[in-house]
């Protein structure tokens, strides 16, 4: 039997494994227990002063899924229940809404990302059932393993440092779960 993670409107979300999106199912449908996953995304409050310093430090910026570390796509693919990494490079075609018109594409588009020798982040859109913006930043130990740090929905930053404003700015939601 399905089991609903969140509702919209009435509707139950699912999140089906055959597909890296989250789904509405606008009438009752039975999923088996092997189709179904239940996922709660993990988030993280910061202070507003750790806010104002989570992106402290000397970043590569990148604009090319192809330049990001096989770690980090490992990290952001765990966070965002995804089996792979799948995301569009900025202006390539990607699923922006919930209407299907071509398959294949991914529901992320990268607008830039960062990366130092102790944090990563990925800046974002993402497509589906709503638009929306969204950052994910990632601590890196010395023994380069990637954890997921902090990050929430916001708006779109054209630049690192209108980033970092917006971030000190308390303008990224940290304050509930909700999916990558």
């Amino acid at each position: 039997m399905a089991r609903p993670i969140a509702a919209c409107a009435g509707v139950h979300i699912l999140y089906l494994l055959m597909g890296p999106s989250l789904h509405c199912a606008s009438r009752a449908a039975t999923f088996s227990e092997a189709q179904v996953h239940t996922y709660v995304p993990p988030f993280h409050s910061l202070s507003p002063n750790q806010k104002a310093h989570v992106l402290d430090g000397d970043f590569s910026i990148e604009r090319e899924i192809d330049r990001l570390p096989d770690s980090l796509k490992i990290a952001f693919s765990a966070l965002s229940g995804q089996r792979d990494f799948k995301m569009a490079n900025p202006g390539e075609k990607y699923q922006a809404t919930d209407a299907i018109v071509e398959s294949g594409l991914p529901f992320r588009r990268l607008l830039f990302a960062g990366i130092s020798k102790d944090k990563y982040f990925i800046h974002y859109e993402m497509g589906g059932l709503g638009h929306s913006v969204h950052l994910a930043v990632f601590e890196v130990d010395p023994d380069k393993k990637v954890k997921f740090l902090w990050g929430g929905p916001g708006p779109r930053a054209k630049d690192l440092n209108q980033l970092r404003s917006m971030v000190a700015a308390g303008a990224f939601a940290d304050d509930r779960p909700y999916y990558w």
